[in-house]
């Protein structure tokens, strides 16, 4: 009888990158001089990455600026009056404001979606694992630990009959 052996192949595997949901240029409000100047953002499941341009991107420079999306909100933040455009906001969960428009309605509309969608995932997937995690950490009433009975079943601390 002869044993066949599975080869498992290792393979170096490179961390898994979030899924990129949008990309493009969006005018973003300075918070120091509140002079409007032109970002290339890209938006992924987790943050929004701010860059000079898409060639910088591209070229493998850092983030000027990564807004992380968990605990964040995302709201219309109206009409601007010195870009007569419409705006989006984002509150992060560290307590700042970002302020973003394009002077086409529908591509601050579109990005808003995407961001709320961003948003709404990450409350949906922290919720789910709070929930799990407090389910792992319940005993159910009337089990066992270590052969020790617990209340509800009736047993003393010896297991026997109270």
């Amino acid at each position: 009888m002869q044993l066949q052996r599975r080869r498992s192949s290792v393979r170096s595997q490179a961390p898994l990158l979030p899924e990129v949901l949008r990309t493009g240029y969006l005018m973003r409000k300075s918070s120091f001089l509140k002079r409007w100047f032109k970002q290339y953002c890209v938006l992924d499941r987790f943050s929004l990455q701010c860059f000079d341009s898409e060639k910088a991107k591209a070229a493998g420079s850092q983030p000027n600026d990564v807004l992380k999306l968990d605990g964040a909100s995302v709201y219309d933040g109206g009409q601007s009056l010195t870009m007569k455009a419409s705006r989006l906001q984002i509150s992060t969960d560290d307590g700042r404001h970002h302020c973003f428009s394009s002077r086409d309605k529908i591509v601050i509309h579109e990005w808003m979606g995407a961001l709320v969608n961003a948003v709404e995932y990450l409350r949906h997937h922290a919720k789910q694992s709070r929930s799990s995690l407090e389910t792992k950490g319940r005993v159910r009433r009337g089990s066992r630990i270590g052969g020790v009975a617990t209340a509800g079943d009736g047993l003393g601390r010896d297991g026997v009959a109270t």
